[in-house]
Formats: structure tokens, sequence, C-alpha cells
């Protein structure tokens, strides 16, 4: 990693030199999921009371490939494990693309889950949520006839993903959970019926959220200047995962708080292999024009500046690393993708600072 620190432009410099790139942000606007929660503590402040985290072991590391890759494999150790939570009761579902659903965890907070589909081509069936509306036949996604269940599993560990990384910035996400399906939970609610036992993606479900809302807000720097942290953080995040997101803003409170959710696009989204990630590692991160499209100053990124230092390759591989190997993305992938967020870590420091 490139250990040069990055020197906090000045806010006229800011303007001046991106002044060409409102070009590239027609489609930023559209790009970013966020939205808008209410206080912090209805976010993060909440217990859990989940088993330990049993994750499958990955089995022993190969040796082979290039250099790069082996050390790679070396960094690919999980580090800072979530605790798994059960799935207690089911509230709804989502008509979503993954068919997302929200149940009520044993430590009593509710999450929206991505779970891994039965098998291909199946149909959810008709079914009431809690809420009383009644949801019809819907396909799920068509997988590889030799690798059922692949999609969802790949989706959930780029949502998952996005959320670890995002924790790291301090940016404003629901905070990410292991939420564990059991055998028993899917025969008890034929609404779920449809999924796989086993650990799924969580994230900490966030009531009254409202819109959908586009273009994306700029910051209002009068009046929103709570927000400033929560768009630099987040600025800085999607501009490492590269989301391509189609999800909207979604507005809550008073004062409003900017909330991002919905990762299932990021890194190459759900269809990457190695030759995606590979090329995505090479591409401009954007970060000078998302900052700017958000109504941010240099002033305003020191921060996350700070925190994308931080981001060592050893944090990196440990984040990576700790996928659970049921979701089973293959070790190539793994150091595919270990090595495109640090080539985009790198390019965007260069981005920035050259900015």
């Amino acid at each position: 990693m490139n250990d040069r620190r990055i020197t906090v432009l000045d806010p006229a410099t800011w303007r001046l030199r991106v002044g060409g790139i409102p070009r590239l942000l027609r489609d930023l606007s559209q790009r970013v999921p966020l939205a808008f929660a209410g206080e912090p503590s209805a976010i993060l402040l909440h217990r859990e009371r989940g088993r330990e985290s049993n994750y499958q072991e990955r089995g022993p590391l190969v040796t082979s490939g290039t250099h790069e890759d082996d050390r790679w494999r070396e960094l690919l150790r999980p580090s800072h494990l979530l605790p798994i939570i059960e799935a207690s009761e089911y509230v709804r579902s989502y008509d979503t693309d993954s068919l997302a659903f929200q149940v009520t965890g044993a430590d009593g907070n509710d999450y929206v889950v991505k779970a891994s589909h039965l098998r291909p081509g199946d149909f959810r069936p008709p079914h009431r949520d809690r809420a009383g509306v009644v949801h019809g036949d819907t396909p799920l996604f068509l997988d590889p006839p030799d690798s059922p269940g692949r999609y969802m599993k790949a989706v959930m560990s780029v949502d998952h993903l996005a959320i670890r990384f995002g924790e790291h910035f301090d940016a404003p996400v629901p905070p990410a959970k292991l939420i564990d399906i059991t055998s028993s939970f899917i025969e008890a609610n034929p609404e779920v019926g449809f999924v796989t036992p086993g650990l799924a993606h969580g994230t900490l479900f966030v009531e009254g959220l409202k819109g959908p809302y586009r273009p994306w807000p700029r910051v209002d720097r009068d009046v929103d200047r709570s927000n400033l942290p929560r768009y630099a953080n987040a600025a800085m995040l999607f501009a490492l995962i590269e989301n391509v997101s189609d999800q909207q803003l979604f507005f809550v409170g008073t004062p409003r708080l900017m909330l991002s959710v919905d990762h299932g696009f990021s890194l190459g989204g759900a269809r990457r292999d190695c030759a995606t990630l590979n090329t995505l590692s090479t591409q401009s991160t954007q970060g000078v024009a998302i900052a700017y499209h958000l109504g941010l100053l240099p002033t305003d990124l020191a921060n996350p500046l700070r925190k994308l230092e931080d981001l060592t390759d050893e944090k990196i591989g440990g984040l990576i690393g700790s996928l659970p190997g049921e979701w089973e993305i293959e070790e190539d992938e793994l150091i595919a993708t270990a090595r495109c967020v640090a080539r985009r870590r790198d390019n965007l420091m260069e981005e920035i600072s050259n900015a």
C-alpha cells in the first residue's frame, strides 16, 4: 500500500480542479443507495445475545499461482468474527430482487435477511405477511445448472462485505449480522420455504424509512451539518466498493440522518468473476466526483481519508476472509476481491491527492 499521507486541499482549489467533472455525475445521482434514518441509537445501540460464531473452515491453504496470490492467501485470515443470531420469528417478506425477508432474532432485534435459495427456477408460493399483505408467486433467480444457489451466495457476500467495509469507515450503514435460518424455522414458516437452512446475511431493520426519492440530495451545509460526516464517510465507501445499485433515497425523522442500505451491486455484483474484479481494480474510483456531487469540501474528507490510510492489506484480507465458508465463494475469487479492494484503495488515494 502507498504509505504517502494525503494533503487536504484548499476548498477553492477543489472547486477549480473538479469543474470539468459534472459530466460524470449524471448517472451517480441514481446509482448509490442512500437513506435517512432516525436516531443513531436505534441503529447502533443494541445487545447481541446470539450464539458464538462457528464459521466453517475453508481447509488448508494451497500455495500456487503468483507471489501476490500467495501473499493474499496468507492474509485471508478471519478477523472480527460476528456472532451468529438465530432467527426466531418471521415478520414479513419484501418484493425485491433478492427476495429479502424480515425476521426477529433470538436477541430480540429485527433483521432484514438475504438467504440462499433452495434450487434454481423455484417459485415462492403465495403468502400473507404479518401486515396482512398478500404476495403472489414470485420467480427466483436462475443459477448455473452446476451451481445451485450460487447467485444468492454471491449477493450475500458482496452486501456483507460492503457493510463490513462501511463499518471500517464509520459510514452510515446498518450493522451486518449473520442470521442462522434453521430447518425448524423454515418448516414453521412456509413463507420462507424457498430458502435453504444455514447462515444468511442480515442487517438491522430500521423503522420508519419513507420514500423512495431520487436523485441524490446535496448536503445543505447551513441546516444539515449533522449529516456532513455521514455523507463524507459514505462517499469514501462508495468510491472504494464501486456501488452501482439502483436503490433510491429514503427519509425519516427530524433531524433526518442518512443511512446507506442494500449494497448487492457492489464490487461487480453477484455476476462478478475474477476477470470482472481485475477490470474493476484498474478503473477510476470517481471518488472526487462523488464527493463533489454530494456537496462535500476537501476538509470534510479528513476523517475518512485517515480511515482509508488505515485500511491495510491485513485488514482487507481479514474482512474478506471472514465470509462464512458455507457461502462457497471460491478461493480465487476471494483473492481477486482482496486485490481489487487494495488497488482501488491505492487508486482512490492517488485520485484525491491529485484532484
